[in-house]
């Protein structure tokens, strides 16, 4: 169920990637959500959210985290991550975005390959 919603994410994250920035639907100004192909635009003030990147990384056996850049993400922005396999040994995992640096962390060695899905979300 989990990996359905992450592929359901990813599949639309790309979708508003791919498109200009023309309102699919437009609501009022009345603090409803605004949808537009780059984006979603939430409230009255028209803040939009909008994917910046999706991928996959792996937690490789005998290690505890990997480390992406990610060009197009900044201070200030969202990760969501999720885990595509098994932790294998490891109980719990940490995600941190850091100006350009996703890391992704296990709090110990998995014993196994661990790859972990990710969207990163422009605020």
């Amino acid at each position: 169920m989990k990996q359905s919603l992450v592929v359901a994410a990813l599949f639309i994250g790309l979708a508003c990637a791919w498109f200009a920035a023309t309102p699919m639907i437009q609501a009022a100004d009345d603090g409803r959500v605004d949808i537009y192909f780059d984006g979603i635009r939430v409230g009255s003030d028209g803040t939009k959210i909008s994917l910046l990147a999706a991928g996959d990384a792996t937690v490789t056996s005998g290690t505890t985290e990997i480390v992406k850049t990610i060009t197009s993400a900044a201070t200030g922005d969202w990760v969501a991550v999720s885990p595509a396999t098994a932790l294998g040994s490891a109980t719990k995992f940490y995600a941190a975005l850091s100006g350009t640096t996703l890391t992704i962390t296990v709090d110990q060695n998995p014993g196994a390959n661990v790859k972990f899905n990710y969207l990163v979300l422009g605020l």
